[in-house]
């Protein structure tokens, strides 16, 4: 990234915070589709934990989508229009799965990191959604990391698949009660006509 008058520029082109926005919109696209794609893939090859994971993280992906997007028509008087980059997703091994997003997590963060330098030198609030971002995919990476090196201890051992699905029960439990919490609109809906 270069400087022009100490303000960071992309391609000689001083960008406004409504640009940043959507690039960091884009990200989060990406990842709610991602994890749509994530979750189908666990529930075909039984690992329901991950489904639940997967769902859970559409979840909250699409409300940081939500949330950009509002607070850009709030805050700057304009729309943006999230660019759909996502090529499509499948897996079949965990393991490899694991890698795969978690190399993906880690770029998005690094483009995170230097979305947010440039969005301080614009000075306007809502840098806190940046923060969200970087805040999520943090915790994603530092889970998929404590499971790949349990997964690939539990490799070497001979124990590979017993340990995934160990992992992915224990996520199976921790994430029903969080989806129980969290009853959505359609849930609610349903079974509000199903009392009548």
């Amino acid at each position: 990234m270069a400087l022009i008058n100490n303000v960071p520029a992309i391609n000689g082109i001083i960008r406004t915070a409504p640009m940043i926005l959507k690039d960091v919109a884009d990200i989060a696209l990406f990842h709610l589709m991602i994890n749509t794609d994530s979750s189908d893939c666990a529930h075909f090859i039984n690992l329901h934990g991950y489904k639940r994971w997967h769902r859970f993280n559409a979840y909250i992906f699409t409300e940081l989508l939500s949330d950009i997007k509002s607070r850009t028509i709030d805050q700057f008087n304009e729309k943006i229009k999230v660019d759909n980059k996502y090529p499509g997703y499948d897996f079949s091994d965990l393991l490899d799965h694991l890698r795969t997003w978690d190399k993906v997590i880690l770029e998005d963060i690094d483009k995170l990191d230097v979305l947010k330098v440039e969005y301080i030198h614009k000075k306007h609030v809502g840098i806190e959604l940046i923060h969200c971002a970087l805040n999520i995919l943090e915790c994603i990476h530092e889970k998929i990391y404590r499971q790949m090196d349990s997964l690939q201890k539990a490799s070497s051992e001979g124990n590979y698949y017993n340990k995934s699905e160990e992992i992915s029960n224990d996520i199976h439990k921790r994430f029903q009660r969080k989806e129980e919490n969290r009853k959505s609109y359609i849930a609610k809906y349903f079974k509000e006509r199903k009392h009548k």
